[in-house]
């Protein structure tokens, strides 16, 4: 049988727009960023599925729309949709509140991020025109450096690290969308890919790191999934949905079984598998009666996948992954309800 969802979680009044969420797999945790003001850091326990706290941010320390954690050291970092940036640092075992940073003048709107534990830094995009990666040391909560991008490369909303060679890559919310790859170590933009036309606003993207490909999912009606290639960063291909599967917000990828799920920011949002070896999408699931999935994790040791949507209230959908049949047996399963 296909993905299937398994039960859903209500969580609290307040726990709106959530549009970071991360998982700690070894210590069993889900920390979500609720983006209201001020902010707040929402904390799930994978084991009973049930929501175990929440840090309340500062004032001013409104909207984080972008959330990484090191699960080594045992930290959090939440990025803020402010005029200059703020990312406030807490503690994961009990979401104490460590300290804030402030970035420079027009590092503003912290949309993305990703951290590269082993070499001790974290990097965030700025929704700026153009965009603006900064460089954060994690040793000591310091401002390391910061990168502007060129013309046209405005807007970083997604992006993901190749910890293999050491490149960053950042999605710009433009038409077409582009994907800056940059050198990390030297903070230096490397080159740019120019997606085609259509295939606008980067809104997330996901890295198959041994078989070489990044996958960019469209915020488009209806949505469309680009494929990368690494080793040369060409465009190998694209597939388009179907009518009604608009604005791609989030997915996960599950590498080891060989898939991708996307989700859709629309009414009754729809959760979309694509079979990585055909880049052929598989089949989906709706959620009646939500709307708008947002951010999404996966935890693959566990065969589990989380879709966080915000209306009419904040849910996490907690999904089952499996090995999917044919195509067209699947979608007929969804389609009776099976």
């Amino acid at each position: 049988m296909g993905f299937f969802v398994i039960d859903y979680l209500v969580l609290d009044a307040g726990d709106d727009n959530i549009h970071g969420a991360r998982l700690d797999q070894p210590n069993g945790h889900i920390y979500l960023a609720a983006s209201i003001d001020p902010g707040r850091v929402v904390k799930v326990e994978l084991a009973g599925f049930t929501r175990v706290g929440a840090l309340e941010l500062e004032v001013g320390e409104k909207d984080p729309r972008s959330l990484e954690i090191d699960t080594v050291d045992g930290y959090g970092y939440a990025g803020c949709e402010t005029s200059p940036g703020i990312i406030v640092k807490f503690r994961l075992s009990d979401l104490a509140r460590i300290g804030a940073l402030e970035l420079e003048t027009g590092e503003n709107s912290l949309y993305c991020c990703f951290i590269d534990q082993p070499n001790g830094y974290i990097y965030f995009g700025a929704r700026t025109s153009p965009s603006i990666i900064i460089k954060i040391k994690l040793s000591n909560f310091t401002r390391i450096g910061a990168l502007e991008l060129e013309t046209d490369e405005d807007y970083t909303e997604a992006a993901v690290f190749d910890p293999t060679t050491g490149h960053g890559y950042f999605g710009t919310y433009t038409s077409p969308a582009r994907i800056v790859k940059v050198n990390l170590s030297a903070l230096t933009r490397v080159g740019v890919l120019e997606l085609e036309e259509g295939e606008d606003k980067a809104d997330t993207i996901l890295i198959d790191r041994p078989r070489g490909f990044l996958y960019v999912g469209t915020r488009t009606d209806p949505m469309k999934v680009v494929k990368i290639r690494l080793s040369n960063f060409t465009r190998v291909g694209a597939i388009t949905f179907e009518a009604g599967e608009n604005k791609c917000h989030c997915g996960y990828i599950d590498q080891p079984r060989g898939y991708l799920y996307f989700g859709t920011q629309t009414a009754d949002y729809r959760t979309i598998s694509v079979r990585l070896s055909t880049f052929l999408r598989l089949a989906h699931i709706p959620h009646t009666g939500h709307d708008h999935a947002l951010t999404a994790v996966i935890d693959q040791p566990n065969e589990r996948g989380y879709m966080i949507d915000t209306l009419p209230t904040p849910q996490i959908a907690r999904m089952g992954l499996h090995a999917a049949v044919a195509p067209t047996y699947i979608d007929h399963l969804l389609t009776m309800g099976i």
